[in-house]
């Protein structure tokens, strides 16, 4: 992953829709679909990561967070209770599951500097150096190798120089 760039995800992307190539459409499909019973995914399966997650990310109060593909939001709230005073911020490609996941967060922690939004975590539309913190839970396993690369890249370029990076991923 070398070097940062400060350019802007427009002038980044000419020609591109939205700033992206190949749109996963059948999957944002789905995921704005299911997203109302979606967090019962979490009680089912997700709990746990999350809760060892959050346990070895080292973030506390007063941070800047970010979430990649915070789905229906159970981690984005839980870092939101953690980074009160900070920032936490949270994407989706699902733009249902990123309005639902603001709706919820915000009522969960009123006064909490929370904004979510739809985005593809291939193009960014944040600055370089960002966030003191960024969680990406089972996000991975839905690219191709070329998604992971350019989402990694993301991460990193957004991620401030000494940040900290908790990345959950589904084992065989």
């Amino acid at each position: 992953m070398s070097g940062r760039s400060s350019t802007t995800v427009e002038s980044r992307a000419p020609g591109r829709k939205n700033g992206f190539h190949a749109l996963p459409r059948q999957t944002r499909r789905i995921y704005d679909l299911v997203a109302g019973i979606y967090p019962l995914s979490t009680l089912l399966f997700h709990e746990k990561a999350h809760k060892v997650a959050l346990s070895l990310s080292g973030i506390h109060d007063e941070m800047r967070v970010l979430e990649v593909a915070t789905g229906s939001g159970e981690m984005l709230r839980r870092l939101a209770g953690i980074n009160r005073r900070g920032l936490t911020c949270g994407i989706d490609l699902s733009p249902n599951m990123a309005a639902r996941t603001q709706r919820l967060a915000r009522r969960e922690q009123p006064g909490a500097s929370i904004h979510c939004q739809a985005v593809d975590a291939r193009r960014m539309p944040f600055r370089d150096d960002s966030f003191d913190a960024v969680v990406c839970c089972y996000l991975l396993e839905l690219l191709g190798p070329e998604g992971i690369t350019e989402t990694l890249d993301e991460i990193h370029r957004v991620l401030r120089p000494g940040g900290r990076l908790a990345l959950v991923l589904i084992g065989q």
